[in-house]
């Protein structure tokens, strides 16, 4: 073999191997966002990494949430995030939702909303088998009416939890009512204030004498906030460590916290006070006062939903 035939084997050789580095350079490039993604913890049904919720609103969303899994074996979760880490939120959505595996294995019925403050975006992110109850329309509208403009006025709570009643009144099937909070008239607002505006330049007195029954009617719902918050369970705390109230009567009312969302944070309690947990029949557990430990149920996504920024 000649030399000149040597060389041109070499150089070939040499391309065939910087081709190779290239390419696994690149292959490590893409891959390297992937490999360092991490994911918060399933904590709860609420998930409030970036700390944007105030603690009775959370309160309320998990009340309210738990109350949806009770009744339809539905998982739907709230999370707030620090960062998405270099994804978009649709990418960062369905890893997430994969990873955490929210609702049902034989249903996929599981539903997200990613919240994402550093980077201003939303997220719905709908599991396979509710992307027909929760249509990338409807949810779109969520975000647009609902979500973002209480962002904007940086009211993250409110905007939330708002945010999670339209899509529970949705896999409630509860158009109308749906329909009638995303679609306001400000049209009727408007007339209805002037009516009220008319009533007071014309009948002052009767104005005062509602103001009057108005505050009244404040100062009542305080007092019966007070009882239903601190007092009725209070109560029962007392009633069961004298031995009056049982396990089982107090996992009873639990069961009714559909009705009295005050009772959701008192729940982990009656699970203690009786010796075991206390489950709705669907895949989440809790245990201890602490917290307690949730799961998905193995449910699966495939970017069904809706994103928003503000």
């Amino acid at each position: 073999m000649s030399v000149a035939r040597i060389m041109r084997l070499g150089q070939l050789a040499m391309r065939i191997l910087a081709v190779t580095v290239l390419m696994l350079v690149a292959a490590a490039a893409l891959a390297r966002p992937a490999a360092a993604q991490t994911f918060p913890a399933l904590t709860g049904r609420v998930v409030d990494e970036a700390n944007v919720i105030d603690p009775p609103v959370r309160a309320a969303i998990e009340s309210e949430l738990a109350d949806l899994e009770a009744r339809t074996t539905e998982q739907l979760v709230v999370v707030t995030i620090r960062s998405l880490q270099g994804l978009s939120i649709e990418d960062y959505g369905v890893r997430l939702g994969r990873q955490w595996q929210i609702g049902q294995k034989d249903r996929n019925n599981g539903v997200l909303l990613i919240i994402a403050p550093k980077e201003r975006k939303v997220r719905i992110e709908v599991g396979y088998g509710l992307e027909g109850t929760l249509t990338d329309a409807e949810t779109k509208l969520i975000i647009a009416n609902t979500i973002t403009p209480r962002f904007r006025a940086n009211d993250f709570s409110g905007g939330i939890a708002r945010g999670v009643d339209d899509i529970v009144r949705l896999l409630n099937h509860d158009t109308d009512a749906w329909q009638g909070n995303a679609a306001p008239r400000p049209a009727v607002f408007r007339q209805v204030m002037r009516g009220v505006g008319g009533v007071a330049s014309y009948m002052p007195g009767d104005v005062i004498i509602f103001l009057g029954l108005f505050v009244l009617a404040c100062g009542f719902s305080l007092l019966m906030l007070a009882w239903l918050w601190l007092v009725l369970p209070l109560l029962l705390h007392v009633g069961l460590w004298l031995g009056y109230v049982t396990p089982d009567r107090l996992r009873a009312l639990a069961k009714r916290r559909a009705a009295w969302h005050f009772f959701s944070w008192y729940q982990p309690s009656v699970a203690t006070a009786g010796g075991t947990s206390w489950s709705s029949g669907s895949s989440w557990s809790s245990s201890g006062s602490g917290g307690g430990f949730f799961s998905g149920g193995g449910g699966s996504f495939g970017g069904g939903g809706s994103s928003g920024s503000w």
